[in-house]
């Protein structure tokens, strides 16, 4: 059970298909549910699993690349131990806004809560979960670049999400991405 109250009423939900971009280290399969209780959205009981999504190559790269605000550096090692995916939703997913102030108002928290310690947001994940609202996870900006929005998709959801792999960071396939986001973050790949 979680330590998080929601209000009686359910907030605004996000409501569509879309197609998202992950981030993932092979021999992971693209899709991938984590029950580690080391991610911002994890289950604290580590009893349902959490997959990592983002809305934008630039907003994937930013949430499995960076590490801290203070840094924009990334290890060569990093990006070449690491593919890209295109993740597709197959149904209609129900996704709680965090980047709406509504909705954040709604659960009486504000556009911090998400940027502050990870244990509240695991909590917050687990008593939506745990809620009678049937979403399918929750959708947030990123911590490091709040323009960028990612999603975290609950493992109840796993038969919404199918994955066409794009190849690996350091191919030519990908690479134009991977520059541009390089560029235009002013991120440096750095030997290590």
């Amino acid at each position: 059970m979680s330590s998080f109250v929601l209000p009686r009423r359910r907030p605004a939900l996000w409501e569509g298909t879309a197609v998202y971009y992950r981030i993932f280290k092979p021999p992971y399969e693209p899709i991938y549910f984590g029950k580690t209780n080391t991610n911002r959205w994890d289950d604290p009981l580590r009893e349902f699993g959490v997959c990592y999504v983002a809305e934008s190559f630039a907003a994937a790269a930013v949430e499995t690349l960076l590490h801290s605000e203070r840094s924009q550096r990334v290890f060569s090692s990093h990006v070449q131990a690491r593919s890209l995916a295109l993740c597709f939703t197959t149904r209609l997913v129900r996704l709680v806004d965090l980047t709406e102030a509504r909705t954040l108002r709604a659960l009486q928290i504000d556009d911090g809560f998400c940027k502050g310690p990870q244990e509240n947001c695991r909590h917050l994940s687990r008593a939506l979960f745990e809620s009678k609202w049937e979403i399918d996870g929750i959708r947030y900006a990123s911590r490091l670049a709040p323009k960028l929005t990612a999603v975290a998709i609950f493992d109840r959801s796993q038969d919404s999400l199918e994955a066409i792999e794009a190849g690996m960071l350091c191919d030519n396939r990908v690479g134009a991405l991977l520059a541009s986001w390089v560029k235009s973050m002013g991120v440096r790949i750095v030997p290590g």
